[in-house]
């Protein structure tokens, strides 16, 4: 039987972390585990694992390291090298999933792909009531909803219609997506000369794809909210490109600064081995 990892990517936004968990905690299909990647987030994100941890009814660990900028790629790594699932779905700490969520990644799993997952937009207003409302979940008639066809949740038989395997590395989000942790590893993970806002998750499509991976979209199928929040720092992005460029141009399937160096001794990043005592 497949087991299934979650991957949650923060980083200083306790309100919305605590929604994503929530919504995680009500999952019609327990996760394995669920991991919290914290990219140095201060005690206030560290209070609301805690809490959250008390009720899952799944492990939940927290795994940080300190803040040195954005270094998501890493600290995905260094969670994903902690996972025991077969299977990863991973989300940004900013998406707040249906509670058929994981089920429906179930649905569409195939070894010969990774998925996409769903996104649907939200604006301030919604955003603020599914943060302020736990359990809350907006209708196609709620305002404040971007993209609201997205709600619509189809039956299996019509999902696996819409969601063809293909292949098309460049409009991925690495917002909600799933992987084979073995896929994962054979590509070694997400590229750490990647740093700052954008591409990491691209990069990731591409070298998964010259691995002879296809990408599954979930259209009507794991639906999941994207809180809203202003634009990140786009500084890094032309150098972000290059190394996206490159490794096109290369046909590139193995990253060199990847998810092999967190392997030996993972638990090495939990929270609480970095805080003893805390």
């Amino acid at each position: 039987m497949t087991t299934v990892s979650v991957v949650v990517a923060t980083y200083n936004w306790p309100a919305a972390l605590d929604a994503c968990l929530h919504a995680l905690r009500r999952q019609t299909e327990v996760p394995r585990e669920i991991i919290v990647a914290d990219d140095g987030s201060g005690p206030d994100t560290r209070a609301v694992v805690e809490r959250h941890r008390a009720a899952s009814p799944c492990p939940l660990r927290h795994v940080w390291h300190p803040d040195e900028g954005f270094r998501l790629a890493a600290i995905r790594n260094k969670a994903m090298a902690r996972a025991a699932g077969d299977y990863i779905v991973s989300l940004d700490g900013d998406m707040v999933c249906h509670p058929r969520c994981i089920e429906d990644h179930g649905r569409l799993r195939d070894p010969a792909c990774f998925c996409q997952g769903s996104r649907i937009p939200l604006e301030p207003r919604a955003s603020a009531t599914m943060t302020g409302r736990p359990g809350w979940w907006p209708s196609v008639f709620s305002r404040g909803v971007r993209r609201r066809a997205r709600l619509a949740r189809l039956p299996f038989a019509a999902a696996r219609l819409l969601n063809p395997p293909h292949r098309d590395p460049m409009t991925v989000r690495g917002c909600h997506q799933g992987f084979w942790r073995r896929d994962l590893l054979a590509v070694n993970g997400l590229n750490e000369a990647m740093r700052g806002w954008g591409r990491e998750d691209n990069e990731l499509a591409v070298r998964l794809g010259n691995h002879g991976r296809l990408r599954r979209n979930l259209r009507g199928v794991a639906l999941a909210c994207h809180l809203h929040h202003g634009e990140g720092d786009r500084s890094r992005l032309d150098e972000n490109d290059r190394i996206l460029r490159g490794t096109i141009d290369a046909g590139r399937v193995r990253c060199e600064r990847g998810i092999d160096q967190w392997l030996g001794d993972p638990g090495r990043w939990d929270y609480g081995a970095q805080h003893p005592g805390r």
